[in-house]
């Protein structure tokens, strides 16, 4: 037997390793066992918006923008962007009529996404022109937007006094899917002719379906918390609806802007319909991995790990890191620090408050990526109104907090 203050296991509102309700789906499903008693929860709102890049900041955007570039200018530009070429990513994710109740929970959300990705080369192009006798080409040029939905529904249970299983299941409804599916456009000057030709397609569809499971397993003794989640494990979403894949394939024969403009038939293009077959899009398997420490009734922290893997071919897409500190600084103003790193986004830090009246959560938060406000490279915001049982009793009197035997059957 060992003492658990309640507060223990349903403190944490923003630590992302110790979450409480049904936020508990956005991390470790296997949380959800803790929930015995923490009553009821709903997921009213919650909105995040998040914009980056991997080469520029705001600072720059505002010096740059209109301004005549000098040489100095155009190397400080193309020195910014690194070896792997530019990558611009957007993401809004929403989150509504979500609920939750002792070890259930359902969540609803929609997530939108756009990723974009140029060769360097083109950026040489566009600031210092073509050089005589050298091919241009863009094989490393990436496109995708999705907009998908999901419903998930999840489940935990403890095992024994110190582990804790969970899992759920998600319905997947596709709303659009786009993706540049070949690009291999090349073209080269002489000091007489220029000529060029290649091929680029891409394809969209509007409506798809697909299923996916999380499971998860927790480990938990006095006020350390250890767990591992893994997401999104599916055979991917199948595009059926509204499908429209095309090819344009272009050539453009040895000549000079004299002879073209005289006779335009010299560059000619045509195009080539797919057969709008359905496509099976594999998402891409989370794992997370996450170290949770509770100091006090109201002073955590947790550390996580957060590497994404891509199905086909194998390989990791992107991994992160972040630690967060969260603190009460008074029983209804719960505040937290986070600071971490991402392959993709650079060194990340963030704030975010909260104002918690009669279990009501409201919370906003903000992260900068690669530096802090004008010389961030990316800017994150969250927006949530939620309640939950458990923040009204947090908010009472420490001496009204309830204790709990450490049995696991007990929780």
């Amino acid at each position: 037997m060992f003492p658990l203050a309640i507060s223990t296991a349903i403190l944490a509102v923003f630590n992302p390793v110790m979450p409480v309700g049904s936020d508990v789906l956005l991390f470790n499903p296997a949380r959800l066992a803790y929930g015995g008693n923490q009553g009821v929860g709903f997921q009213v709102l919650g909105v995040g918006i998040r914009l980056s890049n991997n080469a520029f900041s705001l600072s720059q955007y505002n010096r740059y923008t209109g301004a005549f570039l000098d040489e100095a200018a155009k190397t400080d530009i193309l020195r910014s962007i690194p070896v792997r070429g530019w990558q611009i990513g957007s993401r809004v994710s929403m989150q509504s009529a979500g609920f939750s109740y002792g070890r259930l929970a359902v969540s609803n959300r929609t997530d939108a996404e756009l990723e974009v990705k140029l060769p360097k080369e083109i950026f040489d192009l566009a600031l210092n022109g073509n050089e005589v006798n050298r091919i241009y080409s863009a094989p490393n040029t990436e496109a995708r937007a999705t907009v998908i939905g999901r419903t998930g529904f999840g489940f935990g249970t403890t095992i024994g006094k110190f582990f804790a299983f969970g899992g759920a299941l998600h319905y997947l409804r596709g709303f659009f899917y786009g993706q540049l599916i070949q690009d291999s456009v090349r073209f080269i000057t002489t000091r007489r002719v220029f000529a060029g030709d290649g091929t680029v397609g891409y394809f969209t569809a509007t409506g798809g379906q697909g299923w996916a499971v999380d499971l998860g397993l927790n480990y938990r003794r006095e006020k350390w918390e250890l767990g591992i989640g893994f997401l999104d494990i599916s055979p991917g979403i199948v595009w059926s609806e509204g499908i429209d894949e095309r090819y344009w394939v272009l050539k453009l024969d040895s000549t000079n802007l004299y002879d073209l403009l005289r006779d335009p038939g010299r560059f000619s293009y045509r195009v080539i319909y797919g057969v709008g077959e359905p496509w099976c899009v594999l998402l891409p398997l989370k794992v997370n991995f996450g170290v949770g420490y509770q100091f006090t009734e109201r002073c955590n922290f947790g550390l996580l790990v957060a590497p994404v893997w891509e199905l086909e071919p194998v390989r990791i897409r992107r991994w992160g890191t972040q630690l967060t500190s969260e603190i009460w600084l008074w029983r209804w103003l719960p505040v937290a620090g986070t600071i971490g790193y991402s392959s993709e986004r650079g060194v990340i830090a963030g704030v975010d408050v909260g104002v918690i009246r009669g279990g009501w959560l409201f919370s906003v938060g903000g992260r900068n990526d690669a530096g802090f406000l004008k010389g961030a490279k990316g800017v994150e915001f969250n927006l949530g109104v939620r309640y939950h049982a458990a923040y009204k009793r947090l908010t009472k009197k420490k001496e009204a907090v309830l204790r709990l035997s450490g049995e696991g059957n007990s929780w």
